[in-house]
């Protein structure tokens, strides 16, 4: 009991001392020696402006500097990477033998790690067997020889690789069984569920096997067909006195058909329409849903076709819907990319403003396709490809001058300032914008709905077809 009740005094009078009135001068003191160091450190009470420290014991640090845990990191060009010197399952402190070196846990190392680990070397650019790691994509490695090229690509635990020499494949494959006991699954034919068919002439990609799943699924293997996604005249509304349906099966379609339109850009503009009304689903909603899987039982096995001999050359065309959501009036932006005939990307997405005009819409949606390119631009230079001037093509006459002509700006001032991006694009030469007729637009097929003519001839000029 005296011992508690000496403590006790103890800590009334160190509590009392925070609040010690000090001249100015030990005030001073006291800030400029917070801490003191010897084999331990001691907190000493703070001045009277600060906030009141909670006294507690000292914790020594002899004898550990050299061995404690230290969270270094290390940058390269474009990245931080952090590593953590030390183990976490064990109650041991690990010495590293370099700064660089890290020390991973058994329990946590899969594939990847393993060969991320042993390929990356201290700088984290060089990579062993003449790889290099990929500027904007850390997971994919690039090897040259001269005038030959070789792509790894590392998803989660699989390797996808091609090159344009045959022994390149070769070494890589005899590489990877020596040190990692991994064996090659042959040549790709399917990967994440795309379907992959390598012909001489080209590479074709589909999800046909994923389109017959869905359709059984969701019991629609014996419906009529339809031959578009979605009607041109009769745009989905709230429809807040239609008949509710269930919730779970509508996003269960929707999320189905948002995976298959990886390979399927003739439905992209269908789905994402549907997918605005999964809070509160109306039969007219699943009815339009159910469209979209009639049209998919009408072209189970359309894909991408990829034709080898093509011109390898960046662009893009950029389109836009004016006022299309009939929500709230907001128009809805499309753009796509090529390289040469080969599509490589796509994008439908209603816009974040209302636009005022049909130029603000058409140049909203520029700023947007603009933004795609340069991400392209910068991920093309990892394969040797600088992609300079890319030209976009724009169907309004408006928007390209409000981008090339600065005198334009009095007029512009009411769009957001993040938009006008393009404009510096365009002045350092990145791209450039073209008019192109409307009816050339391939973009067109990603920001509204067609009667079947126009939807057929959009679809095969955007590089789609049947094999």
């Amino acid at each position: 009991m005296d011992d508690l009740s000496n403590k006790s005094e103890t800590d009334s009078e160190n509590s009392l001392t925070i609040f010690e009135v000090r001249s100015s001068d030990e005030e001073s003191t006291l800030a400029n020696n917070r801490f003191t160091k010897a084999n331990e450190y001691h907190a000493v009470p703070p001045p009277i402006t600060g906030n009141p420290l909670t006294l507690r014991a000292d914790i020594s640090f002899a004898g550990l500097d050299e061995y404690a845990f230290r969270n270094k990191i290390i940058e390269s060009k474009t990245t931080e990477t952090n590593k953590t010197v030390g183990t976490t399952n064990e109650a041991t402190i690990v010495k590293p033998k370099s700064v660089n070196e890290t020390v991973v846990s058994k329990s946590k190392i899969n594939r990847d790690e393993v060969i991320i680990e042993d390929w990356t070397s201290d700088d984290e650019d060089d990579v062993e067997n003449g790889f290099r790691r990929g500027t904007i994509d850390k997971t994919l490695f690039i090897k040259k020889n001269k005038s030959d090229i070789m792509l790894v690509q590392v998803y989660v635990d699989d390797i996808i690789f091609g090159s344009t020499k045959k022994s390149m494949c070769t070494e890589f494959e005899e590489v990877m069984h020596k040190r990692f006991q991994m064996s090659s699954m042959g040549e790709l034919t399917f990967f994440l569920g795309l379907q992959v068919k390598q012909q001489p002439d080209g590479i074709f990609i589909s999800q046909d096997k994923y389109v017959a799943d869905i359709l059984k699924k969701f019991d629609f293997c014996s419906i009529k067909t339809a031959t578009t996604p979605i009607e041109s005249n009769k745009p989905l509304v709230k429809d807040e006195d239609g008949v509710e349906v269930d919730v779970h099966e509508y996003r269960s379609m929707i999320g189905s058909l948002m995976y298959l339109t990886a390979s399927r850009p003739d439905i992209m503009f269908a789905v994402c329409a549907c997918a605005r009304f999964q809070v509160t689903p109306k039969a007219s909603h699943l009815h339009a849903v159910k469209r979209i899987f009639r049209y998919l039982k009408h072209q189970p096995k359309l894909g991408l076709w990829y034709p080898r001999d093509s011109p390898f050359e960046l662009e893009a065309f950029s389109d836009s819907d004016y006022a299309g959501a009939s929500l709230d009036r907001k128009s809805t932006t499309g753009g796509c990319q090529f390289l040469g005939r080969r599509l490589i990307s796509w994008q439908c997405k209603k816009q974040t403003i209302v636009a005022n005009s049909t130029t603000e819409a058409e140049y909203v949606a520029a700023a947007h396709c603009c933004g795609q390119v340069l991400w392209i631009q910068n991920q093309m230079m990892d394969y040797g490809f600088n992609f300079m001037n890319t030209k976009i093509y724009i169907d309004n006459e408006s928007t390209i001058c409000v981008v090339k002509n600065p005198v334009y700006h009095s007029r512009t001032k009411h769009i957001e300032i993040r938009h006008h991006f393009i404009r510096d694009c365009y002045e350092k030469r990145l791209i450039d914008v073209l008019k192109i007729h409307t009816d050339s637009n391939v973009a067109d097929l990603l920001t509204k709905g067609f009667d079947v003519t126009r939807f057929n001839f959009l679809v095969v000029s955007i590089g789609m077809l049947n094999l």
